[in-house]
């Protein structure tokens, strides 16, 4: 269950004396470390991946198709490189305009990957391929150590949801994450890069990355039951992912915060009924969530009865309840 981003000297060593595409300039900057580990060199960036990792020739190959196709995709520097049981994917580095896209900029980029995309001969997952293996992950207790019994399940239960559902015929090709660390926003319009997780399924798989203010105003006519289930299962896949990386890397705060955020939300969503959130979800430190998620359990179970004990809904407390079933 080991990633590349657990050691990251051994992956920054398989880059050291690397012939590739372009020249590489040391010292290497680290942009990313999560699963993989994602570095500058000069006008390169780098993604060090598992040599016998699937996604490494299945995401080269999707974006030469894209290239091809006119896609908003970035067009790899050249082929994959292998050293040590890593791959190195080579990347060209690209200037930004803005952190954080336009709406219609985003909508437009999206509309357009799922359109040119599904040409693809390449072959992709499934929705419920990726969450099986999220599921798997989930049951691993050593693996996941650090994930508290009521997150692993209510991340179960969310992941169970999806495998069930009958398999799409004929969907669109989609990009599976496309969230603001898998896009860039420059000069000519938004680029989607990290097609990793492109997989054939519903448009609703990426609207679930969006706010729901965003999906209404672009895709009026998304199916929003379907679109509600896949948020679940967004934040379920987004829990296991960083409760493995900080059962690996004890000190990776970033992704604790995101671990414990996605499953204080599923918590709170094991009644359909108990959607009420008392405030904004605010950090918690180590240790305390287990006592949060108690705390949670406890308040649907007070709602879903009726008992008493559940503070009268405000204005901000719908407010807080629309932006939570949004992310």
């Amino acid at each position: 269950m080991r990633r590349p981003g657990d050691d990251l000297d051994a992956a920054l060593a398989a880059l050291e004396g690397k012939n590739g595409p372009v020249p590489l300039d040391e010292p290497f900057e680290v942009l990313h470390r999560s699963n993989n580990v994602v570095v500058r060199s000069g006008a390169a960036v780098l993604k060090v991946m598992w040599a016998d990792d699937p996604a490494v020739s299945r995401e080269y190959e999707l974006a030469r198709h894209g290239v091809e196709v006119s896609a908003p995709v970035l067009a790899p520097l050249g082929p994959p490189s292998f050293v040590g049981g890593y791959a190195i994917c080579w990347w060209p580095f690209v200037e930004v305009s803005a952190d954080d896209a336009e709406p219609g900029a985003l909508a437009d980029a999206l509309k357009c990957f799922h359109d040119r995309m599904t040409s693809t001969s390449v072959p992709v997952g499934s929705v419920q391929q990726t969450a099986r293996s999220s599921l798997e992950l989930a049951r691993n207790v050593v693996a996941t150590a650090a994930m508290p019994q009521q997150a692993r399940t209510s991340i179960i239960h969310a992941l169970e949801e999806i495998i069930v559902l009958p398999p799409w015929q004929s969907a669109p090709v989609v990009h599976g994450e496309p969230q603001s660390r898998n896009y860039l926003v420059t000069d000519t319009g938004v680029i989607l890069i990290d097609l990793e997780g492109a997989k054939r399924a519903p448009i609703e798989c990426d609207l679930a990355f969006l706010s729901q203010e965003l999906v209404e105003r672009f895709w009026p006519a998304h199916d929003r039951e379907l679109l509600k289930i896949l948020r679940r299962m967004v934040s379920a896949q987004v829990a296991t992912a960083c409760w493995r990386n900080v059962t690996a890397r004890t000190a990776d705060e970033h992704s604790r915060w995101h671990a414990e955020h996605h499953s204080t939300r599923l918590v709170m969503r094991l009644d359909g009924s108990a959607r009420v959130v008392a405030g904004a979800l605010v950090r918690i430190g180590p240790g305390l969530l287990q006592q949060r998620l108690e705390t949670a359990s406890e308040r649907c179970e007070r709602i879903s009865e009726g008992r008493p004990g559940v503070a009268q809904r405000s204005e901000t407390d719908d407010e807080d309840r629309k932006q939570d079933e949004s992310a």
